[in-house]
C-alpha cells in the first residue's frame, strides 16, 4: 500500500475550514509521498466550498480534489461520495474540525499493513478524552445500545477518523445505505459480519464543546427504533454478492 486518500466532508463550516484546510494540506505534503485530499461539500450554503477552492489554488499535478452536491444530504453520504472518487490504496476520512489530530492519519496508514480497518476510539485502553458531560453520557449510551442490539464488538463507532484498505472498502461501500451519522455504525457492523479485522486506535481528544447540531439530537432520540430497523435491514445483506465499485 502506497497511496493514501484522505476524505474531508464538510457542511457550513466556513469558520473552521479557514483554519484547518492549510493544516491538512501541509500535513499531507510533509508526511506522504503519494496522496490525495478529497474535500466533499455536503450542500453548504455559507460559501464553504468557495473558501476551500480559494485555499487550494489549482496547480500542476495537484493532489487536491474538491467535489460536492447542491442539497444537504448527510455526513454519511458525503463520506460515501468521497470514497467513490478515491484512488488510493488506503482510503479514509477525518472530520474537518480536526478535533482528532492529523498525526493519527499516519498511524492508521502504518496499522493498515496488519489490519483491514483502523478506527479512532475514545473508549479503548490508552485513550484520553475531554468532553462535556452530556456528550460523554450520550456517546457511552449510544455505543452501549449498539453493542447490545447489533452485538457489535467495537467500542467506539462514531469517532471521526476511520481508514480502510481499498479492497475492503470496495466490498463494504455498496452494502451501506445510511446517509447521516449512522453510516459509521452501518459500515462497521457489516465489516464485522464479513469477518474483517478492525483495530481500535487509542486517541487523545478534546471534543463536543461546540454547539451540537439539531440533527444529532433528533437522531439520538429515535436511536432505539433506528437500530432495530438497521439490524434487520443489514442482516439481509450479509450474504449479498460482493460488488466492487471504487
Amino acid at each position: 500500500m502506497n497511496k493514501v486518500s484522505l476524505i474531508v466532508p464538510f457542511y457550513n463550516e466556513k469558520d473552521v475550514l479557514c483554519l484547518t484546510v492549510p493544516q491538512i494540506l501541509t500535513y499531507m505534503r510533509k508526511n506522504f509521498s503519494e496522496y490525495e485530499v478529497i474535500f466533499v461539500d455536503d450542500g453548504s450554503t455559507d460559501g464553504s466550498r468557495a473558501l476551500v477552492k480559494q485555499l487550494c489554488p489549482p496547480a500542476k499535478g495537484s493532489r487536491v480534489i474538491i467535489i460536492g452536491y447542491t442539497n444537504n444530504i448527510g455526513r454519511g453520504q458525503a463520506i460515501r461520495f468521497g470514497m467513490e472518487h478515491a484512488t488510493g490504496d488506503m482510503i479514509g476520512y477525518i472530520d474537518c474540525d480536526l478535533e482528532l489530530k492529523l498525526e493519527y492519519v499516519e498511524k492508521a496508514f502504518t496499522l493498515l499493513k496488519v489490519y483491514d480497518i483502523v478506527i479512532a476510539s475514545k473508549f479503548v485502553r490508552g485513550s484520553t478524552v475531554h468532553t462535556p458531560l452530556v456528550r460523554r453520557v450520550s456517546s457511552r449510551t449510544y455505543n452501549a445500545m449498539i453493542r447490545l442490539i447489533l452485538r457489535s464488538k467495537v467500542q467506539d463507532h462514531q469517532a471521526g477518523l476511520k481508514f480502510f484498505r481499498r479492497a475492503v472498502a470496495s466490498i463494504l461501500l455498496p452494502l451501506t445505505h445510511e446517509k447521516g451519522w449512522l453510516w459509521d455504525t452501518e459500515m462497521l457492523y457489516i465489516a464485522q459480519k464479513r469477518n474483517y479485522s478492525i483495530f481500535e486506535m487509542p486517541i487523545t481528544i478534546t471534543y463536543g464543546f461546540r454547539k451540537m447540531r439539531g440533527s444529532f439530537v433528533v437522531d439520538f432520540l429515535k436511536l432505539f427504533g433506528t437500530l432495530i430497523r438497521l439490524k434487520y435491514a443489514l442482516d439481509k445483506c450479509i450474504t449479498a454478492p460482493y460488488n466492487t465499485t471504487i
